[in-house]
């Protein structure tokens, strides 16, 4: 499931580098006319949406070329880089006034429904993978954008420039909310845990599993010591053996295993008659 993380992670980034061209289309004008006291000029707001679809188109290719060997859509993508290309020469022309302004909005919305119709495309392969609908989330904002951009063709400069920025933030938001989306689906696979669970630390709390008392080669580092402790002086004299003490220690001890108990006692109660 992990095939398509890198292409979630340029979408994201693309959709943030977008975000900031809305605000530049919103921004850029308005401050020229703050300056040169001049009023704003749509033709402005446009020449920034076409020098973004120039560098858009570079995106895209990256995106094809960032896509998984087994999705069908790269050449779509590749086409539409190259429709970015055509767009930003087009805006470019209404920008110098070669074509009436008036028709600056269907146009843009015409790429919109034609990007949205790739969109669908793309989503296609990576709902297959995921199988969830937000995949075709971006599809769906640009169709939304294409029905509404003609209408907004009457509107007064700022108003159109207010429309490009608009339009070029739900672009930017659909792409960043979707490349977020399924990275953390991604991310999600392999983490199942609920986010604020505590499972993690249960499984950092986990003892290991008790091993056999036939399959204990010494009782010291065993989990069920207690079990499967040999209290036969056999037994304990292995385990004296395969402590890890000073060697006085051991040989004291190995010493007072093998010696006959009665003989112990007797040394020791002569001794307190002494």
């Amino acid at each position: 499931m992990n095939a398509f993380r890198q292409y979630w992670t340029f979408s994201a980034i693309r959709g943030a580098l977008t975000l900031v061209i809305a605000g530049g289309i919103l921004l850029v004008p308005h401050l020229a006319a703050a300056i040169f006291k001049f009023p704003v000029l749509v033709g402005l707001a446009v020449t920034v949406l076409a020098v973004y679809n120039l560098f858009d188109a570079g995106a895209i290719s990256l995106l094809a070329i960032l896509m998984p060997a087994q999705a069908r859509s790269r050449m779509l993508l590749y086409l539409q880089a190259a429709g970015a290309l055509a767009m930003g020469a087009t805006l470019f022309s209404f920008a110098n006034g070669s074509i009436d302004l008036r028709l600056l909005l269907p146009v843009i919305a015409l790429q919109a429904a034609l990007v949205a119709a790739v969109e669908v495309r793309v989503a296609r392969d990576t709902h297959a993978e995921y199988r969830c609908l937000s995949c075709y989330a971006t599809a769906m904002v640009l169709a939304a954008c294409a029905i509404v951009l003609p209408f907004a063709s009457g509107l007064d400069a700022s108003g159109v420039a207010l429309v490009l920025s608009g339009f070029a933030a739900a672009y930017g938001i659909s792409q960043l909310a979707l490349g977020g989306r399924m990275l953390f689906a991604e991310y999600r696979v392999g983490h199942p845990a609920p986010v604020m669970s505590q499972a993690w630390r249960a499984e950092m709390q986990l003892q290991p599993a008790v091993p056999a008392a036939a399959a204990c080669a010494g009782c010291d580092g065993c989990p069920a010591e207690a079990s499967c402790r040999d209290n036969s002086s056999e037994g304990q004299l292995v385990s004296v053996m395969q402590a890890r003490t000073p060697s006085i220690v051991r040989a004291a001890r190995v010493f007072s295993l093998v010696e006959p108990a009665g003989v112990y006692r007797s040394r020791h109660a002569s001794q307190v008659a002494r």
